[in-house]
């Protein structure tokens, strides 16, 4: 284990955090798609207007960049 006195990230986190964020966009595209073309969208959110389709989408990308934080976290623990 290194332990870093002077304040500054350990070696490799960088490139980790980088990875993780490439990552979870992915995983959110590919979430997206899947709901995207589910038949339970085509079927109850085709009469929402497009600002409620919208707000229910941005809500979704909030919500999923909340997790942000846990991933920093998780990156710092597994480097240090």
């Amino acid at each position: 284990m290194v332990i870093s006195l002077c304040g500054s990230p350990p070696p490799g986190f960088l490139e980790a955090f980088i990875f993780g964020l490439i990552a979870g966009a992915g995983f959110l595209f590919y979430i997206h798609y899947r709901v995207y073309q589910s038949e339970y969208y085509k079927n109850e959110f085709v009469y929402f207007s497009s600002g409620k389709k919208a707000i229910l989408y941005l809500s979704f990308l909030v919500a999923s960049l909340s997790i942000l934080p846990l991933l920093f976290l998780i990156c710092f623990i597994l480097c240090t």
